[in-house]
């Protein structure tokens, strides 16, 4: 399992992988789970757990109610005693195992869904889940003995949400998703102008590292390149392309992987 650390938190390790990632977080005796993989991964999961000695998870942080984070939610809550926490405006999609797909973000995610969406939408719900707990803004995890924070990063989805550990680490869900060594923006995404500002949002918090639901470590510098030439490009008059600038251009400093802890 790949593994990153903080200054307080043991560790965060990714437990699962491929189409979607999940992260287990450990600090001292606490064992949070974000997000859970879709339902054909959950023996793998178990396997997973019971490989990082987990008989029981303190909570488990949806970054929002999508099947494909979503699906093993009534599983983990039954079998792990999780707290199931979840933004407030996603609960209900959650309990009835429903989540509205988002909208295609780029061209070919937009032709892809065109005429698609209802038919697809009927293809990906799951088992409902209540929520235990449920976020705003913001929801502070130092009850459960851990130096961390979820915070509300709408864009991908209304409810979706980032945990953020000693403001170094952030899990940021479909916020962002790096599928290759260039990549950020999510191909799927609700409301753009909200992304940007979730991306604004996140570079705040001063992480280092990005960790999204879908894809590889993403550095900060390539975050930071990336949100510039979005910002530009949505503040550029219509018909005038942004000013070219080296800040700008692919830099492979920028584009170079976060190190994980071996």
């Amino acid at each position: 399992m790949t593994r990153w650390e903080t200054r307080s938190c043991d560790a965060v390790r990714q437990v699962l992988g491929g189409r979607s990632n999940v992260f287990l977080l450990t600090s001292g005796s606490a064992r949070i789970l974000v997000d859970t993989g879709r339902r054909n991964r959950w023996p793998d999961l178990q396997d997973r757990l019971a490989g990082a000695g987990v008989e029981r998870l303190d909570a488990l942080v949806l970054t929002h109610a999508h099947f494909d984070h979503a699906e093993n939610a009534r599983r983990l809550r039954d079998a792990y005693g999780a707290t199931v926490i979840v933004h407030e405006s996603e609960s209900g999609f959650l309990e009835r195992g429903d989540a509205p797909l988002p909208a295609g973000s780029v061209l070919p995610t937009r032709l892809f869904f065109r005429g698609l969406r209802s038919a697809l939408q009927r293809r990906v719900r799951y088992d409902g889940c209540p929520a235990d707990a449920t976020v705003g803004d913001r929801l502070d995890l130092a009850s459960l003995g851990v130096n961390a924070y979820v915070l509300h990063t709408p864009g991908h989805c209304r409810g979706a949400m980032s945990v953020v550990l000693d403001d170094e680490i952030a899990l940021v869900g479909d916020a962002m998703v790096n599928a290759g060594p260039w990549s950020v923006f999510p191909p799927f995404a609700d409301d753009i102008g909200q992304l940007l500002d979730s991306w604004r949002r996140l570079l705040e918090t001063g992480c280092r590292i990005f960790l999204p639901g879908h894809g590889t470590a993403i550095g900060r510098a390539l975050l930071e390149q990336r949100y510039e030439e979005r910002r530009r490009r949505v503040s550029a008059p219509r018909g005038r392309p942004p000013h070219d600038t080296a800040a700008s251009r692919e830099s492979p400093a920028a584009s170079r992987p976060p190190t994980a802890v071996p």
